[in-house]
């Protein structure tokens, strides 16, 4: 599996933006799927295009890799997803695919602890965060 976090950098500020599924009860999640055919990283860019319509980012970075326990993928085991992160800039996301609605969250916000993510993208979104850190 794949996933793909979308960041947005405006001035000093930035944001990460997630998906929702009505699935997940309001929790937010990282835009990703299965992987197709292709490179990892092309997948991780084709489940970023379906899901929230982003067609206008950098080379994706990879962030790790991760065994999680995902019920949409897993038959009797669990997974594993590799996490990419892209810059974008195209701000004319929108819903697409299996996602409900698009969110995006100011860094800031997510440090503090302000976002309820599934369970199984909570370490994605700590080493998503250390590696945003190091960044700045």
């Amino acid at each position: 599996c794949v996933d793909i976090a979308p960041i947005i950098e405006s001035g000093t500020e930035i944001s990460c933006v997630f998906i929702k599924k009505n699935e997940d009860n309001g929790m937010l999640r990282f835009a990703g799927g299965h992987v197709e055919h292709g490179t990892l990283e092309e997948n991780a860019i084709r489940e970023m295009q379906e899901e929230i319509g982003v067609f206008d980012y950098t080379h994706p970075d990879y962030i790790g890799s991760f065994v999680i326990d995902d019920w949409r993928y897993r038959h009797d085991q669990k997974v594993v997803t590799a996490l990419f992160a892209v810059n974008i800039t195209d701000k004319h996301i929108k819903p697409g695919d299996d996602a409900d609605e698009v969110v995006i969250v100011k860094l800031c916000d997510i440090i503090e602890g302000k976002v309820n993510i599934v369970p199984e993208h909570i370490d994605m979104l700590s080493k998503l965060v250390a590696t945003l850190m190091v960044g700045e």
